[in-house]
């Protein structure tokens, strides 16, 4: 039980009637923050980066500052190219963050601590979560497939604010060195309408 409840560390101990996303955080960093407040330029520069092709956001895989993290890595994604912006800290807020570990000898571990953090949440946020399954948009190969559990701090939400995910990655990309990943991920409203709606 001890393991399993330190995979919530990153929530705040205001998580029972919490209803905004940004009073939570992963590693210490949450929504609405500067990557510049948790990262110097010399560690981003040095981070793997992706643009998004079809929407104006670039991802950053990071390591934990924690070296008692249970990530892994840090996935952080900040809203690019804004030109009405001048400070550079402020043009660097966190729209995501996700936690991601790649500690599994096969996916039906991963899937096995999936459904236990998921039991942990639903319990803590007294809220069930939606369950569902399918392949993987963006392995062109068809391949890798996922397993994910989305939960809404509110009922009228369109797009979830947390979500719990297992990535079983597919043969051609595990040639590649790719893993299969638990990621625990965190939200802004506006990052994840425009990803549903135009980033595949």
């Amino acid at each position: 039980m001890k393991t399993l409840l330190t995979l919530f560390l990153f929530l705040y101990s205001s998580i029972l009637v919490a209803e905004d996303i940004s009073e939570y955080n992963i590693e210490g960093i949450s929504l609405g923050d500067s990557l510049l407040d948790h990262y110097n330029m010399e560690e981003i520069s040095n981070a793997y980066k992706y643009d998004y092709e079809n929407v104006p956001y670039t991802y950053y895989v990071l390591f934990p500052k924690n070296p008692n993290s249970i990530y892994e890595r840090i996935q952080i994604t900040i809203k690019r190219d804004n030109k009405y912006i001048d400070n550079l800290k402020n043009k660097m807020l966190i729209h995501e963050v996700a936690g991601q570990d790649y500690s599994f000898e096969n996916i039906d571990a991963c899937y096995f601590k999936l459904d236990n953090i998921k039991n942990e949440l639903v319990s803590i946020l007294n809220s069930e979560a939606v369950e569902d399954s399918g392949y993987s948009s963006w392995d062109q190969t068809g391949e890798s497939k996922y397993k994910r559990y989305r939960f809404y701090l509110n009922e009228n939400n369109l797009y979830a604010d947390i979500i719990l995910r297992c990535t079983d990655i597919g043969e051609t990309w595990e040639k590649e060195g790719y893993q299969d990943v638990l990621s625990v991920s965190m939200y802004t409203k506006e990052y994840i309408k425009e990803i549903n709606t135009n980033a595949y």
